[in-house]
């Protein structure tokens, strides 16, 4: 898989809206977005794209409550369930080369 280079001037432009986020979950999805940028083709491994995947996930949590998130929320909510068997399909696609 290859990895986009960042273009010029984005980091920049990802600190003054990473500063400035003030709707929930936005940093977040901004973190992992920078995320896909900041590996070598070989270095992006299963560890990095959980991490990404997790951020995406407590980004998407935090614009659905902003109640503390428990395990029984998590169970129990049917987005935090989507986001979940999403994410699974997704893995098992890429793992199956679709």
């Amino acid at each position: 898989m290859m990895i986009p280079e960042m273009p010029d001037g984005h980091v920049d432009r990802f600190d003054d809206q990473y500063e400035n986020a003030v709707e929930p979950g936005v940093s977040h999805f901004l973190l992992a977005s920078i995320s896909c940028f900041s590996f070598d083709e070989d270095d992006l491994d299963a560890r990095e794209v959980l991490d990404i995947l997790l951020k995406c996930y407590d980004g998407s949590l935090l614009r659905e409550t902003e109640e503390q998130v428990t395990d029984v929320f998590e169970q129990t909510n049917a987005r935090a369930r989507a986001i979940i068997e999403f994410q699974k399909d997704s893995i098992a696609g890429f793992a199956n080369g679709a």
